[in-house]
């Protein structure tokens, strides 16, 4: 009985102490916030950001939701109060891109994307395809951006669907040559379908999952291309 009296004054001081931890240091992130990390206030680093001005070594500070700095190496230095670093090495840390299209298929399948809503989309720019059939034909090339195309656009892996072939190095380097000439740019789906000698069987995998897609575009196809 005597040691149980000792007890209980320990158990209630243990508690008292947590329940004044908890307090004192509560959560640094809201529990309907998101998050990838638990600070509020943090250092990316990365010797190749890129910046309206060129690459630099340096680091992308980061408080809550925004960025709030983007600075060099020596400048970090001075500028970091010991908040916590992720430090990519020589990942290329840059601004997002989001590539916001839509494809015009009408008629034929006017319920994915047909004249109405696609040149509403198109209002503020619409690209041309590149494909075999136009690839070595420069005055229907050159026809397409004299009308407006931002630039074209073509694949060289299968596109899904037959109404828009694949290209190969041959249709690419004449449709460069007539873009060269309006200052245009060409988009590239630049993957190559390797010959591995092994298929991927669909059948047993789940078709709905977003990893068996990546598995019918495996790194290696855009690596054979890109390096």
């Amino acid at each position: 009985m005597e040691h149980l009296q000792w007890r209980i004054p320990a158990m209630i001081l243990l508690a008292s102490f947590a329940a004044y931890l908890y307090v004192k240091e509560p959560s640094k992130v809201p529990r309907n916030d998101c998050s990838l990390l638990p600070d509020h206030h943090y250092w990316i680093k990365s010797k190749r950001i890129v910046t309206p001005d060129g690459i630099i070594c340096g680091a992308v500070e980061v408080k809550g939701k925004f960025f709030t700095s983007v600075v060099t190496e020596n400048d970090w230095r001075g500028a970091s109060k010991g908040e916590q670093v992720i430090d990519y090495g020589e990942a290329v840390v840059m601004p997002g891109l989001v590539d916001v299209h839509a494809h015009l298929d009408d008629p034929g399948r006017a319920d994915w994307e047909g004249f109405p809503s696609g040149t509403k989309a198109a209002a503020a720019g619409f690209w041309g395809g590149l494909v075999p059939g136009n690839a070595f034909n420069s005055s229907t090339l050159e026809a397409l951006l004299e009308a407006g195309v931002l630039g074209l656009k073509s694949f060289m892996c299968p596109s899904g669907i037959d109404d828009f072939p694949m290209t190969n190095a041959d249709h690419i380097k004449e449709g460069l040559s007539v873009l060269a000439k309006y200052r245009r740019p060409l988009l590239v789906h630049a993957e190559l379908q390797l010959d591995s000698g092994s298929h991927l069987d669909l059948n047993t995998e789940d078709a709905r999952s977003y990893s068996t897609y990546l598995k019918t575009r495996p790194p290696a196809w855009q690596d054979f291309l890109t390096n």
